[in-house]
């Protein structure tokens, strides 16, 4: 029974570091958020139309630099989408941005679907939301939801294909002067392009039309094909930012399981399953008990000098050393001011009768004081040793002769 009790064991930490492994090839979602960037596959991602630019355009990439970076490594003609960021830019990158678009490049700006709320003062245009701003989200969604069933059926007026069958999810629209209007759904416009400078830019009011749902509905692959195309030719480099998805989102914990250290991570995670499985069981063969080996002969001695030391006052060590000097000299009823038994305690330790008076009187007041310093009773200590050892000796020279 031990040993299949044993066995178990070992095939379920064998199974959690096959778990933590295969995290390498896929790991599971861990925000509530909708995932809505190129490398989600949800609803809301936006891969499959990642994967179409890159069948259509001479160079599809992803980009993960800030603005003022990202510009430097793009070329005047480029274009680049901002689809659906978790952040927007702020007016000082708004700013570098524009600059580039101003000397020829393209940019498409499509904000959340949830988030219809975008304003570009250089541009004179902006998103708003449809519906009342002081309902929640969920409330605001449920009512586009309904809305886009009932009107299913209304055809999605567009100037970039003829024909064709859309269906547009949508919470804002664009308002603003000037542009030219290229989408418009329920008399609101929902895609609007606007030449500044040498380049243009093309916003939209929800980038719900580029996500991986949205394509699986018959002619809406078209008509996001056709919108970067308005903007870009097939010989154009498309961009799609990802920096602002990196970003926006909130991260404390979650920074570690970020696609960047999400490997270190994993091996950390495995390291530390294996130092747990290593000090949970036994390895190789069972070792024979060792006999307890014999303590020190001096034990009692340490722990006894520990707990002087401890107590943080020398009197109570003082004061045993002295009861045991005046029990092994015989003179435990001795007064001090019998001068005939000092003067014979002196005569036998070959000392000044005076001095071992004094030696005697300090180590009483030390003993019967409220407090004493470990090296004043450890110096007290050493003299009433000198003592003693001169008695010892004089006794013993006295036996042997």
């Amino acid at each position: 029974m031990r040993h299949n009790a044993s066995t178990f064991w070992s095939w379920l930490w064998l199974a959690g570091l096959i778990a933590v492994v295969s995290l390498h090839f896929w790991f599971p979602r861990y925000s509530q958020q909708p995932l809505n960037d190129t490398y989600s596959t949800e609803r809301a991602g936006k891969k499959a139309f990642y994967l179409l630019a890159q069948r259509r355009f001479v160079e599809a990439r992803r980009n993960d630099l800030s603005p003022a970076s990202a510009v430097k490594e793009m070329y005047d003609d480029d274009v680049f989408c901002l689809l659906g960021p978790s952040r927007q830019p702020d007016q000082r990158e708004w700013k570098v941005f524009l600059d580039w678009v101003e000397q020829g490049g393209s940019l498409i700006i499509a904000p959340a679907y949830g988030d219809p709320s975008l304003k570009i003062e250089e541009l004179g245009l902006q998103v708003e939301p449809l519906f009342d701003f002081d309902l929640n989200l969920g409330e605001m969604l449920e009512q586009a939801q309904e809305q886009n069933q009932e009107e299913e059926s209304q055809p999605v007026q567009t100037t970039l294909f003829g024909g064709g069958e859309v269906r547009w999810r949508s919470t804002g629209k664009i308002t603003g002067d000037g542009g030219e209007v290229i989408v418009e759904f329920d008399d609101a416009p929902q895609a609007v392009l606007k030449p500044y400078g040498s380049g243009r830019v093309l916003l939209i009011a929800s980038d719900d039309i580029f996500s991986n749902g949205s394509l699986a509905y018959k002619d809406n692959g078209i008509l996001a094909q056709r919108l970067v195309e308005s903007v870009a030719s097939p010989e154009s480099h498309v961009i799609f930012d990802e920096y602002y998805n990196s970003i926006g989102a909130p991260k404390v914990v979650g920074l570690l399981f970020d696609p960047l250290l999400r490997p270190l991570t994993v091996q950390m995670l495995a390291l530390l399953l294996l130092f747990v499985w290593y000090g949970s069981r036994r390895f190789g063969r069972q070792l024979p008990a060792l006999y307890q080996p014999r303590h020190n002969i001096v034990d009692h001695t340490d722990a006894l000098g520990n707990m002087y030391y401890r107590t943080g006052d020398g009197r109570m060590a003082l004061r045993d050393y002295y009861e045991q000097l005046r029990k092994d000299l015989q003179f435990r009823h001795m007064s001090l001011s019998d001068n005939q038994a000092v003067e014979t305690l002196a005569r036998r330790a070959d000392q000044d009768p005076q001095q071992v008076r004094e030696l005697l009187a300090r180590a009483n007041n030390a003993i019967n004081g409220p407090k004493l310093k470990r090296r004043a009773a450890a110096e007290i200590i050493r003299d009433l040793a000198t003592l003693r050892a001169g008695i010892l000796r004089k006794q013993s020279a006295l036996a042997k002769s």
